[in-house]
């Protein structure tokens, strides 16, 4: 337990530090409150048997001369008053405690959830080629909640622990033996139960954060691919298999609820238990009716009010216990972004000469091959290269290393005759890439064009010049609302080559020194491929442009060609 509360420590940042122990002060008053209105109790019960509070607890008689010896029953109405203003006080701040209790448990997971989602976009290229998407989106969305169950748990163990040693302090200076008593009762089955109710609560944890990364992945799988489940009419199968998958997390969360509920159960038999010795062992005490009655009346009141919380503190252990592993994954992944994101932005990646790849060797770390043996490529600014080669002899890899999303396992690449390692957060803004398959988001076309821009930072001008040159100008002119129109999720309202155009002008947008299309024209007819390249070496003449191809007829508009063929690229 002790592991899982430093890992919390450590994802909160100082002014959740701070507002974290603000909220333990505030438990402390609670607790104060608490045992004022329960310690109340005992002179009203023995005013009302018409005994004198001040004669069988001789070590408040300062009290009794401060408000000036009043009579019995003149003391019980004061006593009743000042019940009642405890009482109302007590309320009050409890419930603004609990507002910001809860305000601070949710911005807390928010915030989290916002670091590990910037921690895992922050990531390079290989961690996200090596991890599932629904993986990460688990992380992002389930696992911040169960932290922010852990936090709230956190936060009601520190509050009732402090009101159990509070109010056992109470009960133990009135009345130290019978208090003795009741507690080893409650310390001996609550040890038991402690132990076989967290082991299953641990269990059901990996379970259910295994569970729930593979629903992500089932309904990920079932609506991206959704023409291929249609086409197949393979409907049924999918809705099975997700039947299965909520079945079983049925059952988790399940297993779960009886759990935290157990222990008021558990509680309330080993209360009944401890007031009934409680009172055998006062009527053997020789102690009078009225002090018997007075006693008995805090010690129920005062289980009364404990059960709740030794409940919440075996519940926040329980969730300790089944928010540990998400718990320890957030505060390792949120501690290496902050560490690791210690980066040289100062690094000058200038592009003004020349790009250069020397002896250049790649494999992947799962291979034992390499896919590319010995590259050397040199790229002047202003040239227009065509990268050729058989399907999968390298030519997407060796984009790769250029764009810098892929490191080499040997050699080195030389920007300006400057040895650098291309950072791919700064290298990749002097690059246009337009990809093989474009991902357009469910935005209008300028947002996609414009990516990352408000509407007031678009610039409308180099844009409708770069919608022209990438021959989208024709469609957007047949849509009703225009270059606002609304592509749908993924494009999934436009054709293929609609949206390897609306790719072309986004990469055109950029104005990035080097321009790289892989693959980037096959959906388009070879007229229009055709134009939009002749327009680009025409109207961005200073523009060094990389065009992966199979097809011939761009050689005409290049100045180098180079093949790759058994892992080597060679200049034809």
């Amino acid at each position: 337990m002790r592991k899982i509360i430093k890992n919390i420590w450590t994802i909160f940042d100082d002014n959740q530090k701070f507002s974290f122990s603000i909220l333990c002060l505030f438990s402390v008053i609670s607790t104060i409150l608490e045992l004022l209105s329960i310690g109340f109790v005992v002179p009203i019960i023995i005013s009302l048997g018409n005994e004198n509070f001040f004669e069988l607890y001789p070590i408040f008689n300062n009290l009794n001369e401060i408000i000036g010896s009043p009579t019995i029953r003149e003391f019980t109405v004061i006593s009743l008053i000042v019940l009642l203003t405890i009482y109302v006080f007590k309320n009050i701040f409890l419930t603004y405690y609990y507002w910001v209790e809860g305000k601070f448990a949710f911005d807390t997971q928010e915030n989290v959830s916002k670091k590990l989602f910037s921690a895992f976009i922050k990531k390079d290229y290989t961690f996200h080629t090596k991890n599932n998407s629904a993986d990460l989106i688990t992380r992002i969305r389930t696992d911040t909640l169960v932290l922010r169950e852990a936090v709230q748990s956190l936060l009601s163990l520190f509050t009732n622990v402090i009101l159990i040693l509070g109010i056992s302090t109470l009960l133990f200076v009135i009345e130290p033996l019978g208090f003795s008593i009741s507690t080893f009762t409650i310390i001996f089955f609550s040890t038991v139960f402690f132990y076989f109710s967290t082991k299953k609560s641990k269990e059901i944890g990996k379970m259910r954060q295994a569970q729930e990364i593979l629903r992500t992945q089932r309904l990920q799988e079932s609506f991206m691919g959704i023409k291929e489940v249609k086409t197949f009419s393979k409907e049924e199968f999918f809705i099975e298999n997700y039947k299965k998958l909520t079945m079983l997390l049925a059952k988790i969360y399940s297993i779960r609820h009886i759990i935290l509920r157990l222990p008021r159960i558990f509680f309330e038999i080993i209360a009944v238990l401890c007031v009934i010795f409680l009172t055998i062992f006062l009527l053997y005490s020789g102690e009078n009716n009225t002090k018997i009655f007075a006693i008995l009346g805090v010690f129920s009141l005062s289980a009364i009010r404990m059960l709740p919380s030794l409940n919440n503190i075996l519940s926040s252990i329980n969730t300790f216990k089944f928010s540990q592993i998400p718990v320890e994954y957030i505060s390792k992944n949120i501690e290496i972004n902050q560490r690791d994101k210690i980066r040289n932005l100062k690094d000058d990646f200038n592009f003004k000469n020349s790009i250069e790849l020397k002896n250049i060797y790649f494999k992947y770390t799962n291979r034992d091959k390499f896919v590319l043996e010995d590259v050397n490529l040199k790229i002047n600014k202003g040239d227009k290269i065509v990268i050729t080669g058989d399907t999968g002899s390298g030519k997407s890899t060796l984009i790769d290393i250029i764009l810098g999303i892929q490191k080499p396992s040997k050699g080195n690449i030389y920007i300006d005759n400057y040895k650098k390692i291309l950072n791919e957060e700064l290298w990749c803004k002097k690059i246009g890439y337009v990809p093989q398959s474009i991902y357009l988001f469910d935005e209008t076309i300028k947002k996609n064009i414009a990516i990352g821009e408000t509407q007031e930072d678009i610039k409308n001008q180099h844009l409708n010049k770069c919608i022209r040159i990438s021959k989208l100008d024709e469609f957007v002119k047949t849509l009703p609302n225009k270059i606002d129109t609304y592509v749908g999720e993924t494009g999934v309202q436009l054709s293929g080559g609609q949206k390897q155009r609306i790719g072309i002008a986004r990469a055109l947008y950029k104005n990035p020194d080097l321009i790289i299309f892989d693959e980037a024209t096959n959906s388009l007819d070879l007229n229009t491929e055709l134009e939009i390249y002749d327009l680009i070496t025409k109207e961005l003449k200073e523009k060094t442009l990389i065009n992966v191809t199979h097809k011939k007829n761009f050689h005409d508009f290049s100045n180098k060609i180079f093949n790759i063929e058994k892992n080597k690229i060679n200049e034809i």
